[in-house]
């Protein structure tokens, strides 16, 4: 095993640290920086740059830069956040569309005209973030990597994906307020000492809270809340808004926003690039000093198309008005989680404030006053605790090093090299580190959507605040007679009291079950919030199957082509119907052998074609006799040719006519038609014989009659022989007097080119 890292992959920026004897932020390869801006860029000769240099080169690349793109993972295009996103081309030049391989339940940008999803961009930071870690330390191959609490399942999945992209094995995803108490616990907790403390993470894109209980090393997760979508963003926005009505005040202009897009382009984005920059350095300036200034010159012109000069000062006390409500919203939120987790403030011991936007001291002078300012602290490295706790975390974890001499891989817990007899006891896992440990906890209600009295509602599988990993079992009835096809689809609670779909999947039952028949699902949620579900029908004899669930990309694009043709067959021919779902379950079991690993794969593309073939089928017009031929076939079969068959077979077809003839539900003839068929297409060598024989007997022509009673004989002959190329080669000899014979014969219900069907 390689190196191992703690990686804060953040919106604004992003931190990587590792830990041997101490605990070193690992600065980057561009000016040795400790903070590397989370922007990537694609250039004009396809290379992607990562970092401060794209930044400050988006006015001349700006639509191929992209900032943020940690919150468009594992998102849908219809979310309203994305859809904000995408119109303030100001804030987010690039180009956010929904995945031309996926579905509406997820996203894509484009950068030099090509599709990227947010996971790919992602995996650029972190690639880059590797490297940088691998040059100065050795070779990295592992990270714990943080996220915010409050990211569902479907954006963790989606940031450990970027992980895999990168080429970094995941050792834990690390909710980012976890990995600040972690990094305050080890260096102010004393041995035996235990804590309650709230975190009260505010960075650059999410807004994360999280209640742990710390002693001895052992971190549990006790609650957590926030919002996904509120941040130093947000700060942002509302002081860039503030900005622009002081300069159309000083200028008495009505619509900025318009005199800013009549611009020429390259003048529009150095504009739009330039305001973004002072807008953060204003922001800096706020957080040491009363006051700050912003200055644009010869960028912007009126409608004369005259230059206007901006000169724009604000004072603390201005921008402290702006995002008051802001800070209000997150006391808010801090007051939703003490009260849901039944930790009552006195029960606090510290709130700690991390991330970027709890440097401004308004945060920190708001949250004193309402909880009291012996509780606030603000964390020493508020940008880089993060990645310290992961890191922390990361070298726990790690079951061996190197020897710093002689490279040799040394156990953990060892105090001497074995090789080399170099003391490693300043830099082993001591027994205290390994004692660093974490309970983890669910950030969200997970609900699966099931019917009852013949409505769609959710039932709740699993609780916010879930102790991880968990496995937890749950009963569900069929809603139909013989139900062969169950959609699974998995919701988890968010902001403003709201649902979002987190994943879907299909589960085929084999066997014809009577309505009301339980289902039993296994759900299983690991530390890294990961779901999985299997599913098995309740005294039977299958074994649990395991459930593929797409979240977003070309596998649920798939997924939701079944959803759809399912709801469009009704009005087709039960017969017809009944072939469609039978073909549905053969893709899906051809899913279910794919697996949940690779949601891009070409494969669900051709799956996908397959089911949009079935479904052309499916409505196809067919003669009203067809849906009999394998009840034909099977009597054909067992009455003239048994004794070519196999045992089982036979077997098999007098089963399934006896069913068949014994059956008034028109659904389960179907199903067993189906079943005939899948046995009889095994022996249409068998049937062309037999067209022979009805051939001679209908043909009107007697030489041809009395041809194909010898071809019939000679046929058979050749069967009793074994000769089965014998037998191809009478019955190619013989097709144009079958076909002669048997076109426009009523009542024989065989359509003429069976004969070819060899």
């Amino acid at each position: 095993m390689g190196k191992s890292i703690g990686i804060d992959l953040g919106t604004t920026n992003s931190v990587v640290a590792f830990k041997d004897s101490t605990v070193k932020i690992i600065r980057n390869n561009y000016k040795d920086e400790e903070l590397t801006r989370s922007c990537v860029e694609l250039n004009d000769k396809n290379e992607f740059i990562v970092g401060t240099s794209p930044y400050n080169n988006m006015a001349k690349n700006s639509p191929n830069v992209i900032i943020s793109v940690k919150r468009l993972m594992g998102m849908s295009i219809d979310d309203e956040m994305v859809k904000k996103m995408k119109a303030n081309s100001e804030i987010y030049p690039f180009k956010i569309t929904n995945l031309s391989s996926g579905t509406n339940e997820a996203v894509a940008v484009e950068l030099q005209g090509k599709e990227f999803t947010p996971e790919q961009i992602s995996a650029e930071i972190l690639r880059y973030l590797k490297d940088c870690a691998s040059a100065k330390i050795g070779e990295v191959t592992h990270a714990v990597i943080t996220v915010p609490a409050y990211f569902t399942e479907k954006q963790k999945t989606a940031t450990r994906m970027a992980a895999n992209l990168a080429g970094l094995k995941v050792q834990r995803l690390l909710a980012e307020p976890t990995a600040a108490a972690i990094s305050y616990g080890v260096n102010n907790l004393q041995p035996g000492e235990s804590k309650v403390v709230l975190i009260y993470d505010f960075g650059g894109g999410t807004f994360d809270l999280s209640i742990l209980v710390m002693s001895d090393g052992q971190f549990i997760e006790s609650g957590t809340g926030g919002n996904r979508w509120l941040g130093g963003d947000d700060i942002d926005r509302a002081l860039q808004k503030y900005v622009y009505s002081k300069i159309s005040q000083q200028n008495h202009i009505n619509n900025i926003d318009e005199l800013i897009k009549r611009l020429q382009k390259r003048k529009q984005t150095k504009f739009i690039d330039e305001m973004r920059k002072q807008i953060g350095e204003a922001k800096k300036q706020l957080t040491i000093s009363q006051s700050a200034k912003i200055e644009l010159f010869g960028l912007l012109e009126n409608e004369d198309e005259d230059e206007i000069d901006i000169e724009v000062s604000i004072s603390r006390t201005e921008f402290e008005s702006l995002i008051r409500p802001l800070i209000e919203r997150t006391i808010v939120l801090t007051d939703e989680l003490l009260e849901k987790s039944g930790y009552p403030i006195d029960t606090i011991d510290n709130i700690l404030l991390v991330g970027g936007s709890s440097c401004i001291p308004l945060v920190k002078q708001m949250l004193s006053e309402k909880y009291g300012q012996d509780k606030v602290l603000l964390s020493e490295k508020p940008m880089l605790s993060v990645a310290e706790g992961a890191a922390i975390l990361a070298h726990s974890l790690t079951e061996e090093f190197e020897c710093p001499k002689c490279g040799a891989i040394i156990k953990s817990g060892s105090s001497v090299c074995d090789k080399c007899g170099t003391n490693v006891e300043s830099i082993a896992i001591t027994p205290v580190e390994q004692k660093v440990e974490v309970t983890h906890t669910t950030s969200h209600n997970y609900y699966i959507q099931v019917v009852s009295n013949g409505k769609e509602t959710l039932k709740k599988i699993i609780e916010n605040t879930a102790v991880l990993s968990l496995r937890k079992e749950e009963k569900f009835k069929t809603s139909v007679p013989n139900q062969k096809i169950v959609e699974i689809i998995i919701l988890a609670d968010v902001e403003n009291g709201t649902t979002e779909k987190q994943m879907s999947g299909f589960y085929v039952i084999k066997d014809n079950l009577p309505i009301g028949s339980e289902l039993v699902f296994t759900f299983n949620m690991d530390v890294n919030q990961t779901l999985n579900i299997q599913v098995y029908p309740k005294g039977g004899n299958e074994s649990p199957t395991e459930i593929v669930l797409g979240r977003g990309n070309k596998d649920s694009k798939c997924l939701e082509k079944i959803s759809e043709t399912f709801k469009e067959i009704e009005n087709i021919p039960d017969n017809k119907k009944s072939e469609f779902v039978a073909t549905v379950q053969k893709i899906i079991e051809d899913i279910t052998k794919i697996g949940n690993k690779d949601p891009e794969s070409s494969q669900w593309y051709e799956i996908e074609t397959k089911i949009e073939q079935a479904f052309r089928i499916a409505q196809e017009k067919e003669d009203e006799n067809s849906n009999e031929f394998p009840y034909i076939f099977a009597q054909i079969l067992l009455n003239n040719f048994s004794k070519y068959m196999d045992t089982t077979d036979t077997s098999d077809l007098q089963r399934l006519l006896k069913e068949y003839n014994s059956s008034t539900d028109p659904i389960k003839k179907q199903s067993i038609l189906i079943e005939l068929k899948e046995i009889t297409d095994n022996y249409m060598i068998l049937i062309n014989v037999f067209l022979l024989k009805t051939a001679s007997d209908v043909s009107k022509n007697p030489t041809h009659s009395n041809q194909l009673a010898k071809d019939f004989y000679s046929a058979m002959s050749a069967l009793d022989a074994r000769d089965l190329n014998s037998v191809i080669s009478t019955l190619n000899n013989a097709s144009p007097l079958v076909d002669e014979a048997l076109k426009g014969i009523g009542g024989v219900g065989l359509p003429h080119n069976i004969k070819l069907t060899l």
